[in-house]
């Protein structure tokens, strides 16, 4: 292989240096290395032997002129955000917008410290679940249009608006109590590349995959298995989502189809890992509800009523082996837990419990592989699923009367703080590059 040039080294150097945001170099100093690069003796005209007839500015000139003009390019290029800075699909990242959904059916963005407030709905309402790309680049979420939902995918700044799906039907019977009667929370793959959501085909939900910009879509998985609130691996090969075949009994589900389930992403092998040894009714209406995949593990978080009196909060593996009782592990089980979370970085847990000494819920934060357990100090909350802060240190809540987001410090540098804007179903927490 042949010895590469001072130049070819140089400005590679730069150009790494240039993409990693050194804050010491601006454009001046990139042309500078790139014409220090070459000596002022020899010729290094990449086409030819000599520089070019018309040039009247010399080696050193053009040497110059080149290095603007790949500024200049790879300016452009970074303006298109095809080379911004994203952060990983999971663990710690930076705290960007929160986007949550109002009552009246509108996505509102706002700064962390709830200031900045931004209505991105269009005058009609309808808009409902707002969920960001773990990469932060992109906002989902459902819009009722008449008989039917659409699902719109924006700009980080909600200003550029694409409808990717534009039929999913809603039965008479709309199942369960999200937002506007919508259809689930939306899901997104690791790599922020497809979106995964629950529809009905022919009365039964299912689970359906699409590509981001609504193309490939696919109802995957067992037909007659009743299924809702899909969450990926982090890895994007598989899908864990709950069964609910004691609801749907009366329209062709498959018997005893209920529990949590995990099936490869093009909807094989499918195969439950958990269940109860009960039926289902409408008191344990929500048990295997939105489950939480470990991020970067294998564990997944639940909820269920293991004897159809109070639900407590699990962590099986994703092969249905090793089974934690984890609200019994924290001195719960008198109360219903429920709403688990994972910290970004996959140590905690964070959920609801329920206060036994007046109305209302509490924060409980715990380690996943130890006995300890945390209780911030904060108002009654509404016994909902939480957001954690993408560094893992603030935990957002909801009041029971929807009034206030409840911004819980879990450093203690500040006691919680209510942040008044009239939400309906959360809010979701923006990831950026730290």
């Amino acid at each position: 292989m042949p010895e590469r040039s001072g130049f070819e080294l140089r400005f590679e150097e730069a150009y790494r240096r240039y993409l990693d945001d050194a804050p010491d170099l601006d454009a001046v100093d990139l042309a500078r290395s790139v014409a220090l690069a070459h000596p002022r003796r020899g010729r290094w005209w990449p086409v030819g032997s000599a520089w070019p007839a018309i040039a009247p500015f010399g080696r050193v000139g053009w040497a110059l002129i080149l290095a603007m003009l790949l500024l200049a390019l790879l300016a452009a290029v970074l303006g298109s955000g095809a080379l911004r800075r994203l952060p990983a699909p999971y663990g710690l990242a930076g705290a960007g917008r929160i986007a949550f959904d109002t009552q009246g059916g509108h996505v509102v963005l706002m700064e962390a410290d709830g200031s900045g407030r931004r209505d991105i709905s269009a005058r009609t309402g309808g808009d409902h679940l707002p969920t960001w790309s773990p990469d932060g680049t992109k906002l989902a979420f459902w819009r009722a249009t008449g008989d039917h939902f659409a699902i719109v995918v924006t700009d980080p700044d909600g200003t550029v608006e694409t409808s990717v799906l534009t039929r999913a039907p809603t039965p008479e019977y709309a199942f369960g109590g999200y937002a506007g009667g919508a259809p689930g929370p939306l899901a997104w793959a690791p790599d922020s590349r497809r979106i995964a959501c629950w529809m009905y085909v022919d009365g039964l939900p299912r689970i359906h995959t699409m590509a981001s910009d609504g193309t490939d879509l696919r109802a995957i998985g067992d037909p007659r298995i009743p299924a809702i609130d899909p969450v990926w691996s982090p890895d994007g090969t598989r899908i864990a989502f709950a069964g609910m075949g004691d609801f749907f009994a009366d329209v062709g589900a498959a018997p005893d189809s209920t529990g949590l389930y995990v099936m490869n992403a093009d909807g094989t092998d499918v195969r439950r890992i958990a269940r109860v040894p009960h039926a289902l009714t409408e008191r344990d209406f929500y048990a295997f509800h939105e489950s939480q995949w470990q991020p970067g593990g294998d564990l997944i978080a639940y909820q269920a009523d293991p004897d159809g009196t109070e639900m407590h909060v699990f962590v099986v593996a994703a092969d249905g082996s090793g089974t934690r009782d984890i609200s019994l592990r924290v001195g719960g089980g008198a109360t219903d837990d429920a709403w688990p979370t994972w910290s970004p970085d996959g140590t905690r847990l964070a959920f609801t419990r329920q206060r036994s000494d007046v109305v209302g819920y509490q924060v409980v934060i715990v380690e996943i592989e130890g006995a300890d357990r945390f209780t911030p100090d904060h108002p009654d909350l509404r016994g909902a699923p939480l957001t954690w802060s993408p560094d893992g240190t603030r935990v957002l809540g909801y009041t029971a009367d929807g009034t206030s987001i409840i911004d819980i410090d879990l450093t203690g540098a500040r006691p919680a703080r209510a942040i008044s804007v009239p939400f309906d179903q959360g809010a979701r927490w923006q990831r950026v590059a730290p």
